[in-house]
């Protein structure tokens, strides 16, 4: 079968301790029986290891970070698909997926594609969204209260909480802070009172 020939842009090209997505996404598609692909490697330091790997990029540029904004990183892509011919686009990085979110009727307007989620899509997603997405989607997901800050604590909606809680569950974990806003309960009282380390933690807040 003969192989769909594609311009890949690729960005992620960290591959140190802490690597990044875009080195082995650009090895699988160098595997796959139907694409043979030209790889443009999308950089945002020009130490990045990927850049310099045997076989990973055709070719290789610096783009501006997401933080410089839509235009600037637009510009720079307009530049480079002046040169490459890119078809397709592969963000690798929770950073950089709103800017090209943003982006993407303006790259279908130059010839790129790309397979994004709209902005709708990615809110939903936040992990505080979570039991309305199971709900919408008809998605079992683990049950969940969200506490955001030392405030929900003071005004007591963590009792609401911990009420709803000992109703569900018998044993429950949370992490130690350092700032101590947040203690560790490991199993609800027989009885039904809350327990100790959590009752010294609200007089601690107030």
């Amino acid at each position: 079968m003969e192989k769909t020939k594609l311009t890949v842009a690729v960005t992620g090209l960290n591959n140190t301790d802490n690597p990044g997505p875009g080195v082995p996404v650009i090895r699988s598609l160098r595997e796959s029986s139907f694409f043979d692909v030209r790889i443009i490697g999308l950089a945002y330091e020009n130490l990045e290891p990927g850049i310099y790997m045997k076989d990973i990029v055709d070719k290789a540029y610096l783009i501006p970070y997401p933080s410089s904004g839509q235009d600037a990183l637009m510009n720079r892509i307009r530049e480079i698909n002046e040169r490459e011919n890119v078809d397709v686009l592969i963000p690798n990085f929770d950073a950089e997926l709103y800017t090209f979110m943003k982006s993407e009727k303006q790259l279908e307007e130059i010839g790129i594609r790309s397979f994004l989620p709209t902005l709708q899509q990615f809110e939903e997603r936040h992990k505080t969204n979570l039991p309305a997405f199971g709900e919408k989607y008809d998605i079992k997901v683990p049950a969940s209260k969200a506490i955001t800050s030392h405030r929900d604590i003071a005004s007591g909606m963590i009792l609401n909480i911990l009420s709803w809680l000992k109703e569900n569950f018998t044993m429950l974990i949370w992490p130690i802070m350092k700032n101590r806003s947040i203690c560790i309960i490991i199993k609800f009282q027989p009885n039904g009172d809350y327990p100790s380390s959590f009752r010294s933690l609200l007089k601690e807040q107030k």
